[in-house]
């Protein structure tokens, strides 16, 4: 957990601790501060005092989460090429937390809903000239966009798991999208979320 707030990091690492599900490696102000060999397989960063934290997150730092202030929520283009996956309000409760990270930690994506309103408002952009994916394509991309994973959209939409990656991989073409955080902004910037 990377925050300058001792308050908030030692009530966030008391509230980890809690859960069964999650144990806390180290709690630092700095990212340089991570001692050497630290693992995690998700790193929160606290964005309250800028997003620049997010800039060297350092090796063996896993997915990123990020906490912020709805009234100041950052670019979530931004974040999601910075590899971020996880937004959560700082006013947030220790469910939502322990869903943004479980989501994350399940290869997801998670946007709290405090968030959903300031960030997408951020995106509202001229659509680029790409053609409009056909219906399946576009329901699959819209499921990836919400955080699901491949099983969870089989299981939605009635295919199979394989069904739903070759769509996906139609889709990374189509829209010439590298990655997953690449397919969020796509499918927000294109309007299908």
């Amino acid at each position: 957990m990377i925050s300058p707030n001792l308050i908030l990091s030692t009530g966030l690492g008391h509230a980890l601790r809690n859960s069964a599900a999650f144990r806390v490696a180290c709690t630092v102000a700095v990212p340089s501060a991570v001692p050497a060999g630290t693992r995690a397989d998700i790193t929160i960063v606290d964005l309250s005092g800028s997003a620049d934290l997010l800039a060297e997150p350092g090796p063996g730092s896993g997915r990123l989460v990020a906490l912020c202030a709805p009234e100041r929520a950052p670019d979530l283009a931004t974040l999601l090429e910075k590899g971020c996956l996880g937004l959560v309000s700082w006013d947030a409760g220790p469910e939502r937390l322990l869903a943004a990270l479980t989501a994350v930690l399940d290869g997801g994506l998670y946007i709290d809903p405090a968030l959903v309103g300031p960030v997408t408002a951020q995106l509202v952009r001229p659509h680029r000239d790409v053609r409009r994916l056909p219906k399946r394509e576009a329901e699959t991309l819209r499921l990836i966009a919400l955080g699901l994973t491949h099983g969870q959209i089989g299981r939605r939409l009635g295919l199979t798991e394989s069904t739903v990656s070759t769509y996906v991989k139609r889709i990374r073409g189509r829209l010439n999208a590298g990655n997953k955080a690449e397919l969020v902004r796509l499918a927000i910037e294109l309007g299908y979320v």
